[in-house]
């Protein structure tokens, strides 16, 4: 991975030589600091101000992609003219219709393990349940370091059957344990999906795509957009993202930078 600040000139190259540019941009961790409460993240007012100038640039189209429910992260964001995607690929919303994944899902049986999850959480009270209709998490950045491999160990012992019989999947993030249904549908599946559905063969040919996340399921993303420009929040040697920022507080700065170089042409 390069450092984005360092090949500014070349992107900058490289969004003259197309007609547009499309941001797909994670939220926690991302556009959003990350809290050991979920429901407390935010997006900061400049930040969001920067989003807002983008979206009514013509050839701009900015989509946000999340770990968290469809409705929870539109109403964290709450501009009508974004694009939105939630549970990591499963659901998303374009140009204001509802769409979700093209995968059968075990619906009883991973309620089963919801409320197994559910009941973990009681049993460790500093950890949050965050139930996200098709996907669900247990939050743990508050629970006390000591306890934190006893945890582990419990949540590891309580999933292994269902994750032995492909019934779900867990993404270790981090301090989350996120669990979704098995299934081969991902960050980087809707991401491919939006390029093919939203955009006409002569769009995607002349548009600039950019992709900026920071944790493991970002690197679905950052592996199957090929031509995309990846960049990843926080360096990680074994990231398959293109380039890095070294931190969510550079966030703004990029976004602003992709402003400046719109506004100006």
């Amino acid at each position: 991975m390069k450092d984005f600040w360092s090949e500014t000139g070349k992107i900058k190259r490289l969004l003259d030589k197309r007609s547009g540019l499309i941001l797909f941009l994670d939220f926690d961790g991302t556009l959003s600091p990350i809290t050991s409460v979920p429901q407390n993240a935010i997006i900061y007012s400049d930040v969001l101000e920067i989003l807002k100038k983008l979206v009514v640039i013509p050839n701009c189209r900015v989509i946000i992609v999340s770990g968290r429910s469809l409705l929870d992260v539109k109403r964290k964001v709450g501009i009508k003219s974004v694009d939105y995607c939630g549970n990591h690929g499963l659901e998303w919303e374009i140009d204001g219709r509802h769409f979700t994944a093209p995968v059968k899902l075990e619906t009883e049986k991973i309620e089963n393990v919801k409320k197994i999850i559910f009941a973990l959480a009681q049993k460790f009270p500093e950890t949050v349940f965050e139930d996200k209709g098709l996907t669900f998490a247990l939050h743990y950045r508050a629970l006390d370091s000591k306890r934190v491999e006893r945890l582990r160990k419990v949540f590891e012992i309580e999933m292994e059957y269902y994750i032995n019989t492909f019934l779900i999947s867990v993404i270790y993030g981090k301090m989350v344990f996120d669990i979704k249904p098995r299934v081969r549908w991902d960050k980087g599946d809707f991401c491919s999906y939006y390029l093919k559905n939203a955009l006409t063969t002569v769009e995607r040919k002349r548009i600039l795509t950019i992709f900026l996340g920071d944790d493991k399921t970002d690197e679905d993303a950052f592996a199957k957009l090929v031509d995309a420009i990846t960049i990843k929040v926080g360096y990680r040697s074994n990231s398959r993202a293109k380039y890095f920022l070294r931190s969510q507080h550079e966030t703004k700065g990029l976004l602003q930078w992709f402003l400046n170089c719109l506004m100006i042409g």
